[in-house]
């Protein structure tokens, strides 16, 4: 729950560069791109750290 919670309040800090983008045409495709890039990216490291750990036992 507390992860939720952290990984709900990193994506929307992560956002702001796209909302920004948005409105100036001038910022490179990368910055309206990497938000969505690190959420995902973070949640397959939650998912191969913490889920897959727990259930493999490795």
């Amino acid at each position: 729950m507390n992860f939720a919670i952290i990984y709900t309040i990193i994506i929307l800090l992560l956002t702001i560069p796209f909302f920004i983008a948005n409105f100036a045409r001038i910022i490179p495709i990368g910055v309206r791109i990497f938000p969505f890039v690190a959420a995902i990216s973070l949640l397959w490291l939650y998912t191969i750290f913490f889920r897959l750990k727990g259930r493999t036992g490795v």
